[in-house]
């Protein structure tokens, strides 16, 4: 029997960290999908409890008393969005170094320079928000008041980088459509790295954006 859930429900299922996870996804070991902005990963009958005896992280965590970010006691939506935020905000990191090295070799062509450095300012301000943002959760820094400030701030850093790595696409299918190469094994495997890296991406915000989103509702005693 299969069947499709999220990235949570296959961790306990699996009895594997969020990033093992990710990992098996990515190699291929783990058949994937997004839908409505969320990730779901095909579980098979015979996949289960492939390693039950280890403690994940997120166990760990609620076992262990820190200097909390809700009444002094760690809550799973806060170590979920550190885990989150620690994987995104490296990706981000890459693609702002290489924005940075795009920039520098295009600084001699005045049209493309400029534009290729208002790109690489672009992802230091979504980097700026990321590891901003990781750096007061950890300290239990960000209070309720906050939360739905950094819920819209992630909206549009959401939006920016959808569509600074959507450019990018597009100017790669646009150089292989002029130099009429579309067939070029290299070419088109760079094309679908960087969708596919897009996909991871813009699948980290969402899942940030969704915890942002829990952590609201815990503070304010609601329900979603």
């Amino acid at each position: 029997m299969e069947r499709w859930v999220s990235i949570s429900e296959a961790e306990k299922i699996l009895g594997l960290s969020r990033r093992t996870i990710w990992r098996k996804i990515e190699s291929g070991d783990l058949e994937s999908k997004n839908q409505g902005g969320k990730r779901f990963v095909l579980i098979r009958d015979d996949e289960g409890g492939e390693s039950e005896t280890e403690l994940r992280p997120s166990e760990e965590g609620r076992k262990t008393k820190t200097k909390g970010f809700i009444e002094n006691e760690v809550k799973l939506p806060t170590l979920t969005l550190i885990e989150l935020l620690f994987d995104l905000k490296n990706r981000i990191r890459e693609r702002t170094r290489v924005a940075h090295v795009v920039a520098e070799i295009s600084s001699s062509f005045p049209n493309d320079g400029e534009k290729d450095q208002d790109r690489a300012y672009q992802w230091i301000g979504v980097l700026s928000l990321l590891e901003g943002t990781f750096q007061k959760i950890q300290r239990s820094e960000v209070n309720k008041n906050e939360l739905q400030d950094l819920f819209g701030k992630f909206l549009e850093a959401r939006a920016e980088a959808e569509s600074l790595e959507g450019e990018k696409i597009r100017e790669l299918e646009t150089f292989s459509y002029e130099m009429k190469d579309s067939s070029d094994p290299e070419l088109v495997q760079a094309i679908k790295e960087e969708k596919k890296d897009m996909d991871r991406d813009l699948d980290l915000f969402d899942q940030c954006i969704n915890t942002i989103k829990k952590l609201i509702v815990t503070t304010q005693g609601g329900d979603e």
